[in-house]
Parts: C-alpha cells; sequence; structure tokens
C-alpha cells in the first residue's frame, strides 16, 4: 500500500494507470507475429486510399470548391 499513490486534486491522473503501454505492445507483438495475414488487408486500404487520391485530385479546384460549397450549404440548413 506505500507504494500506490494517492489521490491528489492537483494532479488527479497521477493515481490512474489504463495500462495502455502493456496493451499497445501486445498489439503491435501480435501484429508483427501475424504479418503475413495482415498484408492483403494492408494493401487493400492501400489501394483504397491511394484510388480516392487520385480521385480527389482529378477533379478541377473549381469544382471541388463548388462541391464543398454546395455540402456546407446543405449542412448549414
Amino acid at each position: 500500500m506505500a507504494g500506490e499513490p494517492t489521490f491528489s486534486l492537483l494532479d488527479p491522473f497521477r493515481s490512474i494507470d489504463l495500462d495502455i503501454d502493456g496493451r499497445t505492445d501486445g498489439i503491435k507483438q501480435w501484429a508483427i507475429a501475424n504479418r503475413t495475414a495482415l498484408q492483403p488487408i494492408k494493401s487493400f486500404f492501400d489501394g483504397l486510399i491511394g484510388w480516392i487520391e487520385n480521385l480527389m485530385q482529378s477533379i478541377p479546384p473549381t469544382v471541388m470548391l463548388l462541391l464543398i460549397v454546395l455540402v456546407a450549404w446543405q449542412a448549414a440548413g
């Protein structure tokens, strides 16, 4: 009990330990161990992001600006 931090009003998050670093290390080790299973998923999302990027860059800036204005106008009501 002497090693446990007590609650302090000036530093309330000192007494909370969510063990985020341990969980992320576990996820990282799992991803490294299962790298071959994750490669198809990674390549799918990489291709999808590349396709979206090419689509966005192929639209002329004036048309894109008009689309953004129309979406903002509809969102505003």
